[in-house]
């Protein structure tokens, strides 16, 4: 089995909840309930008072008095519900307003108490908008005044069908202002306007001759260009917008390019007469970026992943020739201290000798002869192969203290499990099932964390903003060990390209795979993983990104490795004692 950039075998490397509120009441409107109200002035008996009721004067001085009021019915007396003829009698009919009219009379011989004060027929409050009443005048009888708006199904307030079609109509006329249904330049010129036959804005050509530019028909002619858009179009060149362009080629700008040689620009390629740019040989300070002419353009580098401070081994067992590849870069971009050609470089800190070592069962390293930064570029062990005993799921779960079918402590949660409350006395979870991490998780020194899970881990960047997933503080340790696949999520990832913080920290140990997943080049190309801690994919590790994207992007390839592993050994000391397994072979012997 092979660690290889694309294909790693058998490898490791170190409910809102919305209240709706009702409110049920009932809207009450004001009748003529109180015999008062129906009453003529005092001292004024007559048929023209109480709003047009009858006031008969008998014999004897005997006043008859009939007043009409209104009185609310329940909703089934409406006219229009069948049920109404249950409640009312035909005397009784009912209106429009869920009342019906109820007549009482007054009879009495003493006319003071039946004539009692009213109000008189045409008075404002006599409930009947008549004579000079509106509502302006008289609210009361007349109601709210209301506005008067285009729209209001009304056709008022100055408005006409060329200001308001919709309360007034359309004429559809020609004439009316405005060019509708067939009417056009030709047959309604004042409201369509003259027609033109010569070019004109709009017509889909660019036409100079009437004077159309970027500038006044960008309909034909297209959005104008300017100088610092990021784009060198148009009429922009290298001599009046070097911004977009680049600044032109030119003798004495340190590059031997373009049509410059030794004779025509001694000082960009040198006196001619010994080695210099432009005698068709590349050497000395010549490079791709210095003398392209004799050393041809610069390519761009393959994606490459790389070690700090830690091992990288492949069991490999035969099955390729090359067990380790990755093309490390050999570029004038890459330089020290920023950019190490090597497989496997020192700490983060530079601290001599930190670089640690390669091993493989079978087969070679490629790595473009660039395997440690400090010590012999080409020294690893191989013909190293794994023991019978593999640390994998099983072989921790056996001294986990875990029941053989323990609950699961993500229930509800799986597709986004957040950490657990730190319990001192219990550091050991369970998870039946896959797991996805998307919200970050952060152990505190002292705390120790051991995650069993029987299934794949899906490690992602949930909110889209946060790149560092899983932080563990010096002092602090977790293991998330996996009978199936863990996966780093293409979402999860550093967006600026040169950024080293740990996307996830802590110790990664998966039966399955190990695999860096990737967006693609056509869908702009990777984010930078960086993994700070040890990662074992024992049936194989797949580092899939690359920070092409097809175009400029891909040199990003050149001085920076688009997966970057740094080894903790601060976990080998705070490391729980359930995962420090001792190996014994028992052996009979004589």
């Amino acid at each position: 089995m092979k660690i290889n950039k694309k294909i790693i075998k058998i490898a490791f490397v170190f409910v809102i909840i919305l209240l709706a509120i009702f409110y049920s009441g009932s809207i009450t409107r004001a009748a003529c309930g109180d015999p008062s109200y129906c009453d003529a002035p005092a001292g004024e008996c007559s048929t023209t008072a109480n709003g047009g009721n009858t006031i008969v004067i008998g014999s004897f001085q005997t006043v008859t008095r009939q007043c009409q009021y209104l009185k609310l019915c329940t909703p089934c007396d409406k006219d229009e519900n069948p049920y109404c003829k249950d409640y009312c009698s035909p005397v009784e009919q009912c209106t429009d307003f869920n009342e019906k009219v109820v007549t009482t009379t007054c009879t009495d011989t003493i006319w003071a108490s039946c004539c009692t004060p009213g109000i008189p027929v045409g008075s404002c409050g006599d409930g009947s908008c008549t004579g000079t009443e509106s509502c302006l005048t008289c609210e009361s009888d007349c109601g709210a005044c209301q506005v008067l708006w285009c729209g209001d199904g009304s056709c008022n307030n100055g408005e006409s069908q060329s200001s308001c079609a919709a309360d007034c109509g359309s004429s559809n006329v020609c004439g009316d202002g405005t060019c509708t249904g067939s009417e056009d330049c030709s047959s309604c010129a004042p409201d369509c306007g003259a027609c033109f036959s010569g070019p004109t804005c709009g017509d889909g050509s660019c036409n100079g001759s009437i004077g159309e530019s970027c500038d006044n028909c960008s309909s034909d002619c297209g959005s104008c260009t300017s100088c610092g858009d990021g784009s060198c179009n148009g009429s922009e060149s290298c001599s009046n917008c070097s911004t977009d362009c680049g600044a032109c080629l030119s003798c004495g700008d340190g590059f031997c390019n373009g049509s410059e040689t030794c004779s025509s620009c001694a000082i960009d390629c040198g006196a001619c007469g010994g080695d210099f740019c432009g005698d068709n040989i590349c050497n000395g300070f010549e490079r791709c970026d210095t003398c392209s002419f004799d050393c041809g353009a610069c390519e761009e580098n393959a994606a490459w992943f790389q070690i700090s401070a830690g091992n990288v081994g492949s069991a490999n067992s035969g099955q390729s020739s090359i067990a380790i590849q990755s093309n490390i870069t050999d570029t004038a971009d890459c330089v020290e201290p920023f950019c190490i050609r090597s497989l496997i470089m020192q700490d983060p800190d530079l601290t001599s000798l930190t670089d640690g070592f390669a091993v493989v069962g079978s087969g070679i390293i490629d790595a473009n002869g660039l395997i440690n930064g400090q010590r012999s570029e080409n020294i690893y062990s191989s013909n190293t192969t794994k023991s019978r005993y593999q640390e994998k799921y099983e072989f921790f779960y056996r001294n986990s203290g875990l029941a053989s079918a323990p609950a699961s402590d993500f229930v509800g949660s799986d597709l986004d499990a957040l950490k657990p409350l730190y319990n001192a006395n219990d550091i050991v979870y369970f998870q039946n099932g896959d797991l996805r991490i998307g919200s970050p998780w952060s152990v505190a020194a002292g705390e120790t964390y051991v995650i069993f899970i029987d299934g794949n881990l899906t490690l992602a960047d949930g909110d889209g903003a946060s790149d560092q997933l899983i932080d563990v503080a010096n002092g602090g340790f977790i293991a998330f060990i996996v009978s199936g696949d863990i996966t780093i999520d293409e979402s999860l990832g550093n967006s600026t390209l040169s950024d080293t913080t740990p996307n996830v920290e802590g110790v990664f140990i998966a039966d399955g795979t190990f695999t860096v997943a990737s967006r693609g080049t056509a869908a702009g190309g990777d984010d930078r993983f960086v993994g700070e801690g040890s990662f074992i994919g024992w049936n194989g590790v797949n580092l899939n990104r690359d920070f092409s994207d097809g175009s400029d992007r891909s040199l990003e390839n050149n001085d920076k490795a688009v997966e970057l592993f740094i080894y903790r050994p601060d976990f080998i000391v705070t490391m729980p004692d359930i995962m420090l397994v001792p190996i014994r072979i028992w052996q009979e012997t004589n």
